[in-house]
Order: structure tokens, then C-alpha cells, then sequence
């Protein structure tokens, strides 16, 4: 398959050719300042796993379309789940609704009617929901 759509395809090599450069850059200031640049590592089982999922990719989807269309409707409930995003969004959606009510809820019965301490109440809250959030406690 060729992707023929400028919006994609610039992109790629806008970020390809800035790569490029960056190793460039990255190579001359380590023998500038004399210590050695450290690239990633290759393991042989990372490389055998991308050459035999190319292998596959190719194919299941290089040879005609016809592979692409019958995988899908084989799989097609796992291709749903899978195009609805696994419902990572739904379940952080449900999770933060509940998490705001549960602190609306919290806010609601400190409440004296006495403005002073009802700024200390919501002061104090915040700065729980601030330190879970940071992932102090």
C-alpha cells in the first residue's frame, strides 16, 4: 500500500530529516567534548520480532486487499473493541465522574455556612486531590 496523502507522508519526513540531524549533531558534540554518545542498544530478539511481524504484516496486508477484508470480518468483535480504543477513554471517564462526585459529595457535607472555615475545608481537599494526583500518597 502507498499513502499518497501529503498530510501524512510530510510529517514523516519533516520528522525523519530532524532525526537525522539530531544523530548528526549528537555524534559531533560527543567527540567535541570527549565522551562517547550512547545509542539504544539492538537485541537480536527485538529484530527477529520486527522482521517476522513486517513478514507477517505483508502477508496478511502486501499481497491484495482481499486479506485485509477477510481478516477483519474474521476478527471483527476484537476489531470493534479495538477501533472504540480497548474503552480506555470510557473506563478514565467513569473513573474521573466518580472521583468528582465522591470530592463534590466530600465538599458538600463539610460545608458549616461560615465562609473562613469552609475555605480551609475546600483548601485542605485540594491539597489531597493535588498530592494523589502528583502520586505522593
Amino acid at each position: 500500500m502507498q499513502e499518497h496523502n501529503p498530510a501524512m507522508i510530510v510529517p514523516i519526513i519533516v520528522l525523519s530529516i530532524l532525526t537525522f540531524t539530531g544523530i548528526l549533531i549528537l555524534t559531533q558534540a560527543s567527540r567535541m567534548l570527549g565522551v562517547a554518545a550512547e545509542f539504544a542498544e539492538l537485541d537480536p530478539s527485538a529484530l527477529l520480532g520486527l522482521g517476522l511481524g513486517i513478514l507477517i504484516a505483508y502477508y496478511l496486508f502486501g499481497k491484495d486487499s482481499y486479506t485485509c477484508v477477510y481478516v477483519r470480518s474474521v476478527y471483527k468483535p476484537l476489531a470493534q473493541i479495538a477501533d472504540k480504543g480497548f474503552y480506555i477513554d470510557e473506563a478514565y471517564s467513569i473513573i474521573a465522574s466518580k472521583a468528582i462526585n465522591l470530592a463534590s459529595d466530600l465538599s458538600r457535607k463539610l460545608q458549616t455556612g461560615i465562609p473562613s472555615i469552609n475555605t480551609l475545608w475546600l483548601i485542605g481537599l485540594l491539597l489531597v486531590i493535588l498530592l494523589i494526583v502528583m502520586g505522593v500518597m
